[in-house]
């Protein structure tokens, strides 16, 4: 960087600005950039550079004599009136000295600056495009050498011209502010920040990125100084806008695309002109006056149609006969500047009926009218153009870019402009195979159907274009509306534009999987929100991506990272980016099924990963665990399509593995043997575990309920019965047993098979033996019947095992066993009577209820209760009941 006191006469070994007598002894001075090694780098326009964008030794010392011509400046030195001319050199030397002693005024560097690079007087009305890129890195040394608060360069940028962008792209401008961004004071970075997002969002290639990649390493386990600022450049660089090749027009006279004659026009079907515009006026100040042309299509007497931009609205305009008369409609959208739009202009033709134009902008019809005047001639259409007309001039010439031209032979319907749109800017092919696009299917049959492809007339595409001519891609059979050649001119003023997304430049370095590294710098300052936000955008916009993002493994990395990170990073924020990435693999654009289920194995179903979080949300002050589960207990299972047979039970697993070993109430050490996890940090209160226990209960419960073919409901239920085996703690397995009795009395055909397949009276008896009252009366609902067992006897001891009387709760069970009439709520009070028809289905049990009523405590009171009840309910049950079942004891 530029060192105040430094003479541009001077080799400085930063980069500065250098100045040098020529070998000849003239005073002519040239301008170059050494680096600190002196090696050369890559060549940009021509210049050799170093990685940085500075030009390197040998590009200095074999620079190019047209480097030497005059550049003839008007700079206002004290006055307006006060002009004198002066080469490029000589301004830089002069304004680099001002700058030492103090007597350059901000104006002045700003406005010498800005001359210099538009080749005469700035004005962000009319001069404000850059005509001499090659000194846009010598700007920025000089800007190294200027105090903060000058910071010149954000206006001409700020506005957004392509071919301002386009040439800073081109000078390694980029690399150049990378550079410069560690040594960068806090303003001055915020503003190079502002530059970078700018530049890289318009256009970013290898050498950047590799760069931009090298700048977010970090240095002896830190952060390069504001570096983490650059995630958010990268979360702009994904929202770029528009195609990445296009037809760029300058606006002068006679720019334009020239469409070779066509024999006839199509008019039987209708017809559909498409695609993909942009307004970028030369002069602010003279757009409104000003006509330009969108496409011509007339014949040598003027005959055929056309439409021309007032404003920002666009007006088509036919004339029908060689009078001249003609009609005119203005289409009542007006089009921003500087923003890309979808543009369809579709005329349906009616010999009898109602002809009309529809135009759609961005997949939507904006405008439609009636539009009857039909033009019936047998000349050819020689006149033919886009982006001028055939007087064409400076105020009539386009001015802006344009993506690929269709021009079809009918009428095309909404179904259709709307998958149209919906393949993006990029796609610029001509509908015949499936798989180069990635859209859902429901567009598919409107764009691949072969209606499309046999429908057009032309098709240019920027990608296909030999220097000047644009080669017409329909297929050959399609090509009878042209006399000779098919292939278009383009005129003076047009070029087509080349840049490079960020998904295509990620290609060419390895892929998403470069940004993988980044998670183990976690501990670093810096926002995970941001970071993770970058990989859920690329995943959005870019198949590929999703690709990668499988075959890596890529959120087992982001798993593992963030567990191994500390936990203050999983917060709300970072919880809503897994939410949103899980909301579009749900959604049908995304058919990545795999990829859903790596995400919810490995981060949202990863108690390792969220049981020490803090942190909680804003609306419901719950913990993010709450909200996490409560998501996936309700719009996730809804949604996702991932739990098949084998996969249910492995997450049914998953989920008793959580509750046991990380959302215990109680600590399972001492009784159950069991380690439990995350006591390292913060747990959630009882309370919010209660919760969150809650919610993976009610998952639990959906995924074994739903009795879908081949589901493997008896590994299920015995991985919950291995659970209510081996936890000891009655405020453990309250919840599970109660959710398992529920689930029981909901699908008694599914589970009551499996429950005696896989032995469950023998974890019912482990359960009734329990202190707590209500484990022991949850697990005597689960029996279904009482006969095959004939464990009457050892009921009777394990409920005494720790009560001496029998209670109405118990006994209310018990009569629920009896009858065969469960229910999933324990009743405090009487029950409610039996109807007339209810018979004992479990006769044995009568008996071993007079047992239990002939062991208990009888001074309690609660025991007269139980023996009315008992008693009563015996006398009102059928006598043929009760006689047969004595009888066969006799």
């Amino acid at each position: 960087m530029f060192k105040h006191g430094a003479d541009f006469s001077e080799l400085d070994l930063e980069g500065n600005l250098l100045t040098r007598a020529s070998a000849e002894g003239n005073s002519t001075s040239e301008v170059g950039f050494l680096t600190v090694d002196g090696t050369a780098g890559e060549v940009q326009n021509g210049v050799d550079c170093n990685e940085n964008g500075s030009m390197s030794k040998s590009s200095f010392e074999n620079a190019p004599q047209n480097e030497k011509k005059e550049n003839t400046i008007e700079s206002c030195k004290e006055s307006n009136n006060c002009m004198k001319s002066e080469t490029a050199e000589q301004m830089f030397s002069r304004l680099k000295i001002g700058l030492k002693d103090g007597k350059i005024a901000g104006k002045e560097l700003v406005d010498s600056v800005f001359q210099l690079l538009v080749g005469g007087p700035f004005n962000m009305e009319n001069a404000f495009l850059i005509q001499n890129k090659e000194y846009i890195i010598p700007m920025v040394y000089l800007l190294d050498a200027s105090p903060p608060h000058l910071q010149f360069a954000y206006f001409w940028l700020k506005c957004g011209v392509h071919r301002n962008l386009e040439a800073c792209a081109e000078s390694g401008l980029i690399r150049a502010l990378l550079g410069r961004l560690p040594d960068a004071e806090e303003v001055v970075a915020d503003f190079l920040i502002e530059l970078l997002t700018i530049l890289t969002t318009y256009s970013i290639n290898v050498k950047d990125m590799k760069m931009f990649l090298r700048a977010l390493r970090a240095v002896d386990n830190k952060w390069p100084r504001h570096s983490a600022k650059l995630l958010l450049v990268i979360k702009q660089m994904l929202r770029k806008e528009g195609p990445d090749v296009f037809f760029s027009f300058f606006g002068g006279s006679k720019t334009g695309i020239h469409i070779p004659p066509l024999s006839k026009w199509p008019y039987q079907n209708g017809w559909s002109f498409v695609t993909w515009v942009r307004l970028d006026p030369e002069s602010s100040a003279t757009f409104e006056e000003e006509t330009p042309y969108l496409f011509s299509f007339r014949t040598r007497n003027g005959l055929g149609h056309s439409c021309h931009f007032v404003g920002n609205c666009m007006v088509v305009t036919t004339v029908k006969n060689k009078n001249g008369q003609s009609v005119q409609q203005c289409i009542k959208y007006e089009l921003q500047v500087r923003k890309w739009y979808h543009v369809v202009l579709a005329y349906s033709y009616s010999r009898w009926g109602r002809s009309e134009l529809q135009c759609y902008v961005n997949g939507q019809p904006v405008s439609g009218f009636e539009f009857n005047w039909h033009v019936s001639t047998n000349e050819q259409y020689d006149r033919c153009f886009v982006g001028c007309c055939p007087d064409s001039n400076g105020k009539n010439s386009f001015s802006g870019q344009m993506s690929v031209l269709y021009l079809f032979s009918e009428s095309l319907n909404l179904q259709q402009v709307n998958s149209l749109y919906g393949l993006g800017p990029n796609y610029q092919s001509c509908f015949k195979f499936k798989n180069e696009v990635d859209i859902p299917v429901a567009y598919m049959k409107y764009l691949f159907d072969g209606k499309l492809s046999s429908a057009l007339v032309f098709a240019y595409s920027p990608q296909n274009c030999d220097r000047q001519l644009c080669l017409n891609s329909v297929m050959k059979e399609n090509q009878g509306y042209f006399f000779q050649t098919p292939h278009a001119v383009m005129m003076d003023g047009v070029n087509v534009v080349v840049t490079r997304s960020i998904h295509t430049t990620l290609h060419s370095v390895g892929g998403v999987q470069v940004f993988l590294p980044l998670l183990t710098q976690l501990d670093f300052p810096v926002q995970t929100s941001t970071l993770l936000s970058i990989f859920s955008q690329l995943l959005v916009c870019s198949p590929g991506v999703q690709q990668q993002l499988l075959q890596t493994n890529a959120f087992l990395v982001i798993g593992v990272s963030l567990t191994a990170a500390n936990k203050k990073h999983i917060t709300e924020s970072v919880l809503n980016t897994f939410i949103e990435i899980a909301h579009f693999l749900i959604s049908p654009e995304s058919s990545s099924a795999n990829l859903l289920r790596q995400l919810f194995e490995f981060v949202l179903l990863n108690p390792n990963l969220w049981i020490n979080t803090d942190g909680k949300v804003s609306l419901v002050l719950l913990l993010v665990q709450t909200k996490l589960y409560q998501y996936l207990a309700t719009d996730f299972y809804d949604k996702a399509k991932i739990f098949n047979p084998v996969r249910r039970v492995t997450t049914v697993m998953q989920l008793l593995h959580s509750l046991k070993f990380y959302y215990w109430v109680t600590d399972p050490r001492r009784r159950s043997g069991i380690d439990g996890k995350g006591k390292a940090g913060p747990r959630p209160t009882v309370d919010n575990i209660l919760t969150i226990r809650g919610h993976i209960l009610t998952l639990m419960y959906k995924i074994v309920s739903n009795n879908e073919p081949g589901a493997q409901t008896g590994d299920e239920l015995k991985a919950i019965l291995n659970f209510l085996t081996t936890v000891h703690e009655d405020d453990n397995l309250t919840d599970v047993l109660s959710m398992l009795i529920k689930l029981v009395a909901a699908n008694p055909a599914m589970l009551i098979p499996a429950f005696d397949k896989k032995r469950g009276v023998w974890v019912v008896f482990k359960l009734i033996g329990a202190a707590n009252e209500n484990v022991r009366l949850l697990a005597l609902k689960l029996f279904d019947t009482m006969n095959p067992y004939n464990l009457y006897t050892l009921l009777t001891d394990r409920l005494l095992l720790h009560a001496t009387f029998i209670n109405v709760r118990t006994y209310n069970v018990l009569f629920e066993i009896l009858i065969e009439k469960m229910t999933s709520e324990i009743l405090d009070g009487r029950h409610p009577e039996p109807s007339t028809n209810c018979k004992f289905e479990n006769p044995m049990l009568i008996r071993t209820i007079a047992s239990l009523l002939q062991q208990s405590d009888q001074q309690n009171t609660e025991v007269l209760e139980v023996k009315k009840n008992y008693f009563a309910n015996v006398c009102m049950a059928r006598l043929v009941d009760f006689f047969d079942f004595f009888g066969a004891q006799h």
